[in-house]
């Protein structure tokens, strides 16, 4: 059409508290929601769809979100968190009619789980402390996970800690990460993270001709992947980040790299991608 009238809708308001596990208000708290997908928006002129709201919370708990369409509420989920507590649960107000109702009444209680805290100490090859490294516990792509940094005398307190199983890491410029996996629940003295100095992977991307290809992406894989039944259990991810692009000649050097086995996805404009392209710290180019 020549003349097109958009029409803004008004919100619904959703609101309600955040708790912690006593029942005590959290002031500080950080309430977000996002969407599922509908397939179907692809062929509408206009939609109501947004990324993720986020509201914090009062000095008693409370929260409101006056920005998010009616036709919007059925495909929401959204949770609460707290550095000091356990995040909660995601809640989906389309398949649950009674929270639907209580986030309309503002009435909607998010209760946090009670958190641990992990303290240790981070030293180098030599059994020094070493200050300010980053010390995370939880993998990188978790909302939960906490981080903390190393005072003067290389230890270290972790707050709002989920129990359970889950990885410990530290990292610092001039070492190679160190990653471990640990119960939380169960450590009762102080963790000690020993830094390592890194190992050089050299690595080579080749196109099926053997030809270098040059501005290839090469970024390590830190994702937690979960064995299948068919396959063999994987080490824990290396829980650090590294992206390069290769040179002139195909060739790409990370010079601080954990002496354990990686996992790199690799992708060029033209050219297929690749996952899973495992190596290990032996000193030698590796040809991908």
């Amino acid at each position: 059409p020549t003349n097109y009238v958009l029409r803004l809708v008004r919100p619904v308001l959703i609101g309600g508290r955040v708790v912690d596990a006593d029942g005590q208000p959290v002031a500080g708290a950080k309430v977000g929601f996002n969407h599922e997908t509908d397939p179907t928006v692809a062929t509408q002129t206009e939609d109501h769809e947004f990324f993720w709201i986020e509201v914090g919370t009062d000095t008693d708990g409370r929260w409101n979100i006056n920005r998010i369409a009616p036709d919007m509420l059925h495909r929401l989920y959204g949770s609460a968190r707290h550095p000091e507590h356990v995040d909660t649960p995601l809640i989906y107000p389309g398949r649950d009619p009674e929270a639907d109702k209580q986030l309309r009444e503002g009435t909607y209680v998010f209760q946090l789980g009670r958190a641990l805290s992990l303290r240790g100490i981070v030293v180098d090859p030599d059994g020094q402390p070493v200050p300010g490294a980053k010390v995370s516990v939880g993998y990188r792509i978790s909302s939960d996970r906490r981080t903390a940094t190393s005072s003067a005398d290389g230890t270290f307190v972790v707050t709002g800690c989920k129990p359970g199983k889950t990885i410990i890491s530290a990292e610092m410029t001039g070492f190679a990460v160190t990653t471990m996996e640990a119960d939380i629940s169960a450590i009762t003295e102080l963790v000690r993270l020993r830094l390592q100095h890194g190992r050089v992977v050299s690595l080579r991307v080749v196109d099926a001709v053997g030809q270098s290809v040059t501005n290839a992406h090469v970024q390590l894989d830190w994702y937690p992947h979960l064995p299948t039944p068919m396959s063999t259990p994987k080490p824990s991810p290396v829980q650090t980040e590294f992206n390069a692009k290769t040179d002139g000649k195909g060739r790409v050097v990370w010079s601080n790299a954990p002496d354990v086995e990686l996992a790199f996805l690799v992708d060029a404009p033209g050219h297929m991608h690749l996952n899973d392209v495992t190596v290990h710290t032996d000193e030698q180019e590796h040809i991908i």
